[in-house]
């Protein structure tokens, strides 16, 4: 058997995860999660928004 030298492939942290094809940044995606789950009634999706700086319908 030959193996190859080389894959050929970029190999990412995020690959193989949810996070592996994202547009947001990776800081917003973290700062998102830790806020909603640390609000005791949850979170409104407006109120993310504004949080994270970004649009309605990405939080």
């Amino acid at each position: 058997m030959r193996f190859p030298l080389r894959c050929r492939r970029d190999l990412y942290v995020t690959s193989g995860t949810v996070f592996a094809y994202r547009k947001l940044p990776f800081k917003k995606l973290i700062a998102a999660m830790w806020l909603s789950v640390n609000a005791v009634k949850g979170l409104a999706a407006l109120h993310l928004s504004r949080l994270i700086d970004t649009q309605f319908k990405t939080a």
